[in-house]
């Protein structure tokens, strides 16, 4: 047994109480240090044998921290930025909306917006092929390639009649998913077809009255167009600031990092640095990369001493809703589908899984500590207009890309974007025929 596995248990044994001793006396001596301690570069090596009779002797390098003492930040005052919010954004958003909730209704007449629903026979020598292959598909007058048809959209109507290769009907449509959309997987047919358009479908924008309202706000909150518009005003007004104290949070961590002497032990860190790279020994790391790893842990040294003034307590509770929050923004509107069973399912699994509680604790320690700090900064207010203020959110997420290592973003839990694309489109094969009509899909966030 010793020979088989005493070297092994040797070793385990002395490596146990070695760390032991190390955690123990970097927990006595109440020393700051970067990182985990490094095994010697003057390490003398061992083997590790049962009959082994000289004490194991184990050298480790560590960085410290240095004592500092924190500038005071009472005195500098921030900019805090804000968006202006004129008729003419609410407008904007409020079309949004209408469109969003707009609902398909039958026509005779098509504009670029219909949706047209064809009913196709396979032709040969100009008549209906005897037995040629049928089918019948609804399409987005977006999509349609209007060369084909030889006329304006607007000019199509309920029973017109077109004779057209099938494969040139739309834009960007594969002869594989034409087979397979326009003409149910007959593969076999001469291509040339005669379209009758059989429905064309517009938009109708929501009627605004209660029934509305009461969808879109809840029971009895709006009463008015008047509301109406000035609930959207707040709604943006909510993401704005968001958007603004994002801003202010960064420029309060860069003045901070930039006005506090915090003497790190670069030598140390770089050949930490170094360690953690061996994985890839393709990769070699830059100076910037060094420069974003200083600032980084500098911030967290920074962090650490505004917490003794302003103490943040995280709980469970708070890590739960963050996990809850963070479902919110990657279902969206969709969560309310998967039900509540399935989502604290998710919330547990996260819960159980040490790396996702570990950053949803550093975010919200960091979070909770801004807005103790928040109130004793001094701050002057700067309203800027639409396109300025969307320049200086456009910087602070440049800045954040380029120190991605500085630990929290406050920017990146916010996932609505009111300057948002509203023409995006969505996929959505329903054949009856087949219905590949893109359908518009944005969630507003308005909706209780």
């Amino acid at each position: 047994v010793i020979k088989m596995y005493g070297q092994s248990l040797v070793y385990d044994i002395v490596m146990k109480e070695t760390q032991k001793q190390l955690d123990d006396y970097i927990k006595d001596e109440n020393l700051n240090i970067l990182g985990s301690p490094l095994v010697s570069k003057s390490q003398k090596t061992y083997t590790f044998l049962p009959s082994f009779t000289e004490d194991y002797v184990f050298a480790f390098d560590i960085g410290m921290v240095p004592p500092f003492e924190l500038n005071d930040f009472n005195a500098h005052v921030f900019d805090k930025y804000e968006s202006e919010i004129d008729d003419a954004y609410v407008a904007e958003e409020k079309a949004a909306i209408l469109k969003q909730y707009s609902q398909d209704v039958d026509s005779d007449k098509a504009n670029e917006e219909s949706h047209l629903v064809f009913g196709a026979v396979e032709l040969e020598n100009g008549a209906v092929k005897e037995e040629g292959a049928t089918s019948t598909f609804k399409s987005a007058a977006m999509d349609l390639n209007m060369d084909t048809f030889g006329k304006a959209i607007t000019d199509f109507a309920v029973g017109d009649h077109f004779d057209v290769n099938i494969f040139e009907v739309e834009k960007n449509l594969s002869k594989e998913l034409v087979i397979k959309y326009l003409i149910n997987d007959q593969k076999e047919t001469t291509g040339l077809f005669r379209l009758e358009v059989k429905n064309i479908q517009n938009k109708a924008l929501p009627t605004l009255d209660q029934e509305f309202f009461d969808k879109l706000f809840g029971p009895d909150i709006v009463h008015s167009e008047e509301e109406f518009d000035g609930k959207i005003k707040e709604s943006i007004a909510s993401f704005k600031n968001t958007q603004s104290e994002a801003i202010l949070y960064k420029d309060f961590q860069t003045y901070m990092i930039e006005n506090n002497q915090v003497q790190l032990p670069e030598d140390f860190l770089k050949r930490v640095i170094a360690e953690n790279k061996k994985e890839n020994d393709n990769h070699v790391t830059s100076q910037k990369e060094y420069e974003n790893t200083f600032r980084h842990l500098k911030w967290v040294e920074i962090k650490r001493k505004l917490i003794q003034t302003y103490p943040v307590d995280v709980q469970e509770k708070d890590i739960r809703e963050y996990f809850f929050n963070k479902l919110q923004r990657d279902y969206g509107q969709y969560l309310q589908y998967i039900g509540a069973d399935k989502v604290r399912e998710l919330i547990e699994k996260s819960l159980k899984d040490s790396d996702q509680v570990y950053t949803a604790y550093d975010h919200l320690e960091t979070e909770f500590l801004f807005q103790a700090v928040r109130k004793d900064l001094t701050l002057n207010n700067v309203v800027l207009s639409r396109t300025d203020f969307a320049k200086k959110v456009e910087a602070n997420q440049a800045h954040d890309h380029d120190h991605d290592h500085e630990g929290h973003d406050h920017s990146h839990d916010h996932n609505h974007d009111h300057d948002h694309d509203h023409e995006g489109h969505e996929h959505n094969h329903d054949h009856e025929g087949h219905d590949h009509s893109h359908d518009h899909n944005h969630d507003h966030g308005h909706a209780h």
